[in-house]
């Protein structure tokens, strides 16, 4: 990847998406990924980009994908665009306004957030897409040839990842391993590498909802009848688990990399769980390129730990609050927004839409190979 993003004002502007092609002296590396879920994919496509050789183990086999909704605000959907993600063919819908109803009785009382202006405000527009639309597409980008991608991820379905090594030894659950240079772990909140104990779900008042069956008609006892009305015709209820863990204190040990919902999952209040998957894949994009040895793995993984840690840490704690009260953070929560954090709903917005991932990565990808003089 050829870097020219530094300019005589000082600021960084990202090179076309053609400078991602790797050089001939540019060491291409074994990566492997577990999990080929949103995260996991987009990996691949940014990894590819940059010249590597890309496998990937998915131990579902995508026969019986589920989900609704899903959502790119503009930190991720600029990411999407950046590699060429074809929005039509997955079916992206580009949001005008967001609708907020404050009282769940009265459908009267609304708050309604106009967002047609997004692309000229943070740079990039917030579309909604169907969840396997999404995936659909992006697992085209990652595993089927185009005349100006020929490189594609060899995906493995049916495949349980067991145990993975620091040194990149994944091992599977037949009793093989396969050796990479560098391991990705992106298999969502049941990861293989964090284990930690699960909680029972409670509703806001701290009441134990996980056994009760009766929960959705509970909740929407308080909807307009109309609402109730739609609500009935369900012909079953499901429960979307929702998950929050505190941030972690690394996302990389040795070759290992955890990304997306198996690093930093958070509520979606904010629609940012998917986006800062989004975020980590195409950072480890950048950072992994124009390596000229694989002694320099270990430093291009601590640089992503530099740039993504108080960002994904950040991201979680606006995540799990419905309502931003800035005063009630402790010392350590404030710390990770590096002494900015955001005042009002305002300021979230600009944190969170504002974000240019690639720009930072290519910018500390540089000053690191100024420094050592590459």
């Amino acid at each position: 990847m050829t870097i020219l993003n530094d300019s005589q004002d000082g600021s960084y502007r990202l090179p076309s998406r053609a400078a991602l092609e790797p050089i001939d002296t540019v060491k291409s590396l074994k990566i492997g990924i577990v999990g080929a879920g949103i995260g996991g994919l987009i990996a691949a496509v940014a990894l590819l980009k940059s010249g590597h050789d890309v496998e990937m183990f998915e131990k579902s086999r995508f026969k019986s994908e589920v989900g609704a909704a899903i959502c790119a605000p503009p930190n991720s959907s600029r990411v999407l665009a950046y590699y060429g993600f074809d929005f039509e063919s997955a079916r992206a819908t580009r949001a005008e306004s967001f609708i907020i109803y404050d009282d769940p009785s009265n459908p009267d009382v609304k708050k309604m957030i106009p967002c047609t202006d997004y692309a000229h405000k943070y740079g990039a527009p917030w579309y909604f897409f169907h969840r396997v639309d999404l995936h659909s597409e992006l697992r085209k980008m990652a595993t089927e040839p185009t005349d100006t991608q020929p490189r594609i991820a060899r995906l493995h379905l049916g495949t349980s990842v067991s145990r993975v090594d620091e040194n990149g030894t994944l091992h599977f659950e037949d009793g093989t391993s396969a050796q990479k240079d560098v391991v990705i772990a992106a298999d969502g909140i049941r990861n293989i590498g964090l284990i930690y104990p699960p909680q029972f779900s409670v509703d806001a008042n701290g009441n134990d909802i996980s056994d009760r069956e009766d929960f959705a008609n509970t909740v929407i006892v308080k909807f307009p009848k109309t609402i109730q009305s739609v609500c009935r015709q369900a012909k079953g209820v499901g429960q979307w688990s929702l998950f929050t863990r505190t941030p972690l204190e690394r996302l990389t040990r040795g070759r290992v990399v955890v990304i997306g919902d198996a690093a930093h999952p958070m509520p979606p209040l904010r629609a940012q769980g998917a986006a800062m998957a989004i975020e980590d894949a195409a950072a480890l994009g950048v950072l992994l390129s124009n390596l000229d040895s694989k002694e320099e793995i270990s430093a291009r993984l601590d640089m992503f730990n530099e740039l993504r840690l108080k960002r994904v840490a950040a991201t979680q704690i606006l995540s799990s609050e419905h309502e931003w009260k800035p005063t009630r953070l402790s010392e350590e929560q404030r710390g990770y927004f590096d002494g900015k954090v955001p005042q009002t709903e305002d300021d979230v917005y600009r944190y969170s839409f504002e974000h240019d991932v690639i720009r930072d990565a290519l910018k500390i990808l540089q000053e690191y190979r100024q420094r050592n003089s590459f």
